[in-house]
């Protein structure tokens, strides 16, 4: 008797530690996150720099026009972040708030709406800064943004979030901060700490995708389109 009463205590401590840690790992990425928070938080966030990967989910060649990123966007938007942000390991759901709108192949959104982009970048356990280029979008500043639809195998339908649900066409060229300036520069490799990054607009270590974020933004800048 005392036997089965010490295997079923054994079992209810490895349950409730099972549950424990359980939480804590859900705890650490998901809810509501916000860089600024983040950084203020540990100071020595280090960053998990995927090197610029190749990927069939968006365009970073150094060959990328603004032709072919208007071509590949859904929804070209200029858009206020709010602080409403949900982090899985990879990636970051972020509401923003539109506040023009100059492609919408929905025509179903209208200024003053609020939409989902998934970011694909997010904090590790709070203590890594995961990226493969892109850099967070700032809560309460104000983008042009360059997006898409979420991906779906035909004969899926969207539920009403993943309608207004949105991805970036690019992780380096998709977006510029009209609120405050940006670095766009060559990113060192051997940089660790996530604030030593905080306002660059992107991360690549090839000067190449400099100078073609450049161009597409000039060219943008040049035409007019979007003011």
């Amino acid at each position: 008797m005392k036997k089965f009463v010490l295997t079923i205590c054994v079992v209810i401590i490895c349950m409730v530690t099972a549950l424990f840690y359980g939480k804590t790992g859900i705890k650490t990425t998901t809810g509501v996150h916000d860089p600024d928070i983040a950084l203020s938080e540990n100071t020595a966030m280090e960053i998990f720099y995927t090197g610029g990967q190749k990927t069939s989910y968006f365009n970073n060649e150094s060959n990328y026009s603004l032709d072919d990123m208007e071509k590949d966007s859904s929804l070209i938007a200029r858009i206020t972040v709010t602080n409403s942000r949900e982090m899985s390991l990879r990636s970051t759901k972020t509401m923003v708030k539109i506040e023009e709108i100059y492609k919408d192949n929905s025509a179903n959104l209208s200024v003053g709406d609020c939409i989902y982009i998934i970011e694909p970048v997010s904090f590790v356990r709070g203590e890594e800064f995961y990226t493969n280029g892109w850099q967070y979008l700032k809560t309460e500043d104000t983008y042009l943004i360059f997006l898409k639809n979420l991906g779906c195998i035909d004969g899926y339908k969207y539920t009403k979030e993943e309608e207004n649900s949105f991805m970036p066409v690019s992780e380096i060229y998709s977006k510029r901060n009209l609120t405050h300036d940006e670095s766009c520069v060559v990113f060192d490799s051997a940089e660790t700490l996530y604030s030593s990054i905080y306002m660059f607009a992107f991360l690549t270590s090839e000067k190449t995708i400099v100078d073609n974020y450049e161009k597409i933004w000039k060219n943008i800048t040049n035409s007019g389109k979007y003011e």
